[in-house]
C-alpha cells in the first residue's frame, strides 16, 4: 500500500491489502487487482505507478 497509504482511507488501505491477499492465495484475479489499483490511482494519481509496465502490460510476465 505504499504510494498510496499517506493518502488512501484506512477502509481503502485495508480493503486494498485484503484484495491483495487474496490475490496472493489464488483467490481473486489480477484483473481485480489492476482495477482496484487503477480506481485508486483515478482518486491518487500517482506518476510512478500510472507508468508502469507492471499497468501497461508491455511483457507477458507483467500484471496487465
Amino acid at each position: 500500500m505504499g504510494y498510496f497509504k499517506k493518502k488512501a482511507t484506512d477502509a481503502e488501505c485495508k480493503d486494498y491489502m485484503f484484495l491483495l491477499d487474496r490475490y496472493r492465495f489464488g483467490q481473486d484475479s489480477k484483473e481485480d487487482l489492476i482495477a482496484e489499483t487503477r480506481d485508486l490511482l483515478d482518486q491518487y494519481p500517482n506518476d510512478y505507478l500510472q507508468n508502469s509496465i507492471l499497468l501497461k502490460g508491455d511483457d507477458p510476465d507483467t500484471l496487465a
